[in-house]
């Protein structure tokens, strides 16, 4: 996880609040952080490009092959088996309206990603995300 107090943090702003996150701000942060970054290396030798989460295993020709081969180079993948949550357990507090400026900040970012911002926005819904995760997910 990328840590608040990290000195390279591109988010200091938001970063000087770190203390006060919530597990759910934690990962926010985390998310916001490491895409940043990966902006950020657009201009490094060997870049491999930017993919979008769903796309990496969905659709006609799932990305993450590609991905990962410009990684590690060429492997055998099981794009078939459906993904398993294995832990399946909930989380053990509610979350909590997040820090606007994170939240802000993180909307923004995944509009520059490619997601739609109405769409982001209403993932951000703290009723419907406690009443997801406070229960097994089974």
């Amino acid at each position: 996880m990328v840590h608040p107090e990290d000195p390279r943090v591109h988010y200091t702003e938001i970063a000087a609040s770190g203390d006060k996150f919530s597990p759910f701000e934690r990962n926010l942060f985390h998310w916001l952080e490491l895409n940043q970054f990966m902006i950020e290396q657009h201009t490094r030798n060997g870049f491999t490009g930017v993919f979008r989460f769903e796309d990496l295993s969905q659709g006609g020709t799932p990305a993450l092959p590609s991905l990962l081969n410009g990684l590690i180079g060429e492997a055998e993948y099981d794009l078939k088996s459906a993904p398993l949550d294995k832990v399946q357990r909930k989380l053990p507090l509610e979350i909590a309206e997040p820090n606007p400026r994170l939240v802000d900040a993180t909307v923004k970012l995944g509009v520059r990603l490619g997601y739609a911002e109405e769409e982001l926005l209403d993932s951000l819904d703290v009723d419907r995300l406690n009443e997801q995760y406070s229960q097994r997910r089974l």
